[in-house]
């Protein structure tokens, strides 16, 4: 969310640059007493209690340990993909976009995040090539709306990307129609992938199963959570507020026992 150019869908919130927004989160974590502590982790004991978490800044221990790993960027599944990555391939258009200032450059995607990205990307390069392959894109209508206002933007629907060439640096793009079968060469210097983010689901050193009392798994790498088509920050919100809850005591309490005529009390009189 840091690097996203602008949000403008968070509630209570008009809108606000990405950084701006995790900024504001981040003080009222701190103005709510919450920590930070930037270290890597090299150990998890979670079948005890308290837990023990092992960083390379010491050892902490708590009731309960929440899994919030984050997302990865999709990554291209072309042969030529780690060739060019870092130079001309990129999966973040915020992050590298001012290297291609004044260039021609393609993005790859027809979601929000692409729109995004081609808006942000429209403002510094010369022609903004947007690749998706289905016939329309799939970004929220305000997103497109957004996208047809850039000038140097240009679509290409139902396409596929078939290929990267180039030398030291990438310098174009095979591209083939999907309805036709032809293809056709693109020449760029830049592609910035959209297609996707993949939940960090690798298990942290000494993680186990999940399942373990204490041990939670944040929305994005929840087993049971389904896959959505949006990211939505909104929805996201309330489960950290439900996984920094209390861990629920390992033992079930008894049922209450009511006092006899309690129901009685409680529904209305027959009419």
């Amino acid at each position: 969310m840091s690097v996203t150019a602008w949000v403008e869908n968070y509630p209570g919130i008009p809108g606000a640059s990405g950084q701006d927004l995790a900024n504001a989160m981040l003080a009222g974590a701190k103005a709510a007493g919450a920590t930070f502590l930037q270290a890597q982790v090299t150990g998890l004991h979670l079948t005890g209690s308290p837990k023990i978490v092992k960083t390379t800044r010491g050892a902490y221990t708590a009731g309960a340990v929440v899994l919030a790993m984050g997302a990865a960027p999709r990554k291209l599944a072309l042969p030529e993909a780690e060739r060019f990555l870092g130079r001309g391939l990129s999966y973040c258009a915020t992050c590298d976009g001012m290297f291609f200032r004044n260039k021609d450059v393609a993005v790859l995607g027809g979601g929000n995040g692409a729109a995004a990205s081609a808006r942000s990307l429209a403002r510094l390069c010369r022609q903004v090539h947007v690749i998706f392959r289905k016939e329309h894109m799939s970004a929220e209508a305000r997103e497109q709306e957004a996208l047809a206002a850039c000038p140097n933007v240009i679509l290409h629907p139902g396409t596929l990307l078939a290929g990267l060439s180039g030398g030291e640096q990438l310098e174009a793009l095979a591209l083939e129609d999907r309805a036709t079968g032809r293809w056709q060469e693109l020449p760029c210097q830049g592609l910035f992938a959209a297609i996707g983010r993949i939940p960090e689901t690798a298990p942290s050193p000494g993680a186990g199963k999940a399942g373990l009392p204490g041990l939670c798994p944040g929305r994005r790498i929840h087993p049971n959570e389904p896959p959505r088509r949006l990211r939505r920050r909104g929805t996201s919100a309330p489960s950290p507020c439900v996984k920094s809850s209390p861990p629920p005591p390992t033992t079930a309490p008894p049922p209450p026992t009511w006092p006899p005529g309690i129901w009685e009390t409680l529904l209305p009189p027959e009419t």
